[in-house]
């Protein structure tokens, strides 16, 4: 059998976590059988890094295995300047890439594509957000200091951005949303990318009805100030007046102490319960106890955890931040709100916990909406069409796909 070609995948460390990780496994999984893959990220680890206030004036390059992937961990230069996170290494990132036939480029932007770009490779990039989109709600919460780098950086990212959509040879945008914007942002036609959401395995979905729990779950960061935890309590301080004995299980990086201290009374008579960071198996388990999920975002690339929930029989409720639009229908297998509007989640979230009817129907619906659109099927099939239509020498690689 003839060895396997090289696949360089490019991404952000995968201990970002998060639907960073989860994108980047679907593509290793995917490259594993067609290709010998290598993931490379930049890094921030102070031992390889540059930075100023160790007065390291080099950085180092890391061999290691994340989660069971080969990685390649290129240490950055000056930090504090996004623009210059691959630009100042440039040398590196040749040399590591060289030897390398095929690239493809998945993360939550595309900025992860710029030495691609800069080495005037051929790449496939499958990406769920904007730049802008990206860091809009996390500027309000940054230091003055911060905001004003930040300030600084963002037109040569703007220009970034640009140049790394304009040289892709194909975009795979995972939402509708990031299509329109990735569209309007570069000038290519929404009709020379092909959306490609993220695959659930249908054969895991568990379809019963939790008619006698409920308790709604929030899974995310919500330190980070795009999941909008402001609204999660709201809504559910709403919720509970009607319905008291509903519990709200939030999952992930708990909200900041101030915001937990505002609504410790939610908190103190578990109305709220924050379990912190779980494993994929505790996840699991707090999905199959949930009757509802509620997305409170001000922007979402995809939103893979809403996905996640309907495969577990759990309806959900979103804020109109992006891509949850593309597989909440709202009325047939969840409900859409505009983002702040708290009284409308918590009737909708009411409306579901009280009439088992309408969850099992939103089940069913949220169901086949999985099965036509988001299985693994479908999506490595894009992959390899788009792989194809890049470097044609591959449709003897991947045909079986």
């Amino acid at each position: 059998m003839p060895a396997k070609k090289k696949m360089a995948i490019l991404s952000l460390h995968p201990e970002n976590q998060g639907g960073i990780l989860s994108s980047l496994q679907v593509v290793y999984n995917f490259c594993s059988q067609f290709f010998e893959p290598t993931v490379f990220f930049v890094g921030f680890d102070p031992a390889i890094s540059a930075h100023v206030r160790s007065f390291q004036n080099k950085s180092l390059v890391k061999y290691k295995s994340y989660y069971g992937m080969q990685c390649v961990e290129i240490g950055s230069r000056w930090a504090f300047w996004e623009p210059g996170h691959y630009q100042f290494t440039f040398n590196d990132w040749q040399r590591e890439l060289d030897g390398f036939e095929y690239f493809f480029v998945t993360s939550g932007t595309s900025i992860a594509a710029h030495p691609l770009a800069m080495l005037k490779k051929k790449y496939l990039l499958w990406t769920a957000t904007p730049y802008d989109d990206d860091r809009d709600a996390r500027r309000t919460s940054m230091s003055h200091l911060r905001r004003g780098i930040e300030c600084c950086c963002a037109p040569f990212m703007r220009k970034i951005e640009r140049k790394i959509l304009k040289s892709a040879s194909r975009i795979v945008p995972m939402s509708s949303y990031a299509c329109n914007r990735f569209s309007d942002i570069s000038g290519i036609r929404f009709e020379e990318m092909d959306v490609c959401g993220y695959p659930i395995k249908t054969d895991e979905c568990d379809l019963s009805v939790k008619a006698k729990q409920k308790i709604a779950i929030a899974i995310g960061r919500f330190d980070d100030p795009r999941k909008n935890a402001v609204m999660l309590f709201e809504t559910w301080e709403r919720v509970v007046r009607n319905v008291p004995d509903a519990q709200l299980i939030i999952v992930g990086r708990k909200p900041l102490d101030t915001l937990c201290k505002r609504y410790a009374h939610l908190l103190n008579k578990k109305a709220v319960i924050c379990v912190g960071r779980v494993n994929d198996e505790e996840k699991k388990t707090w999905l199959n106890k949930a009757t509802l999920m509620l997305i409170t975002s001000y922007q979402e690339g995809l939103g893979i955890i809403g996905l996640e929930a309907m495969a577990h029989g759990v309806p959900v409720i979103t804020t109109r931040c992006g891509g949850p639009v593309d597989y909440v229908i709202d009325g047939q297998n969840g409900f859409l709100v505009n983002v702040d509007d708290v009284e409308a989640m918590a009737k909708c979230a009411e409306a579901i916990l009280n009439n088992p009817a309408l969850q099992k129907d939103f089940v069913n619906n949220g169901f086949k909406i999985i099965k036509t659109k988001f299985s693994l099927n479908v999506v490595h099939r894009t992959f390899g069409t788009n792989l194809i239509k890049i470097w044609p020498e591959l449709g003897s690689v991947v045909s079986s796909v």
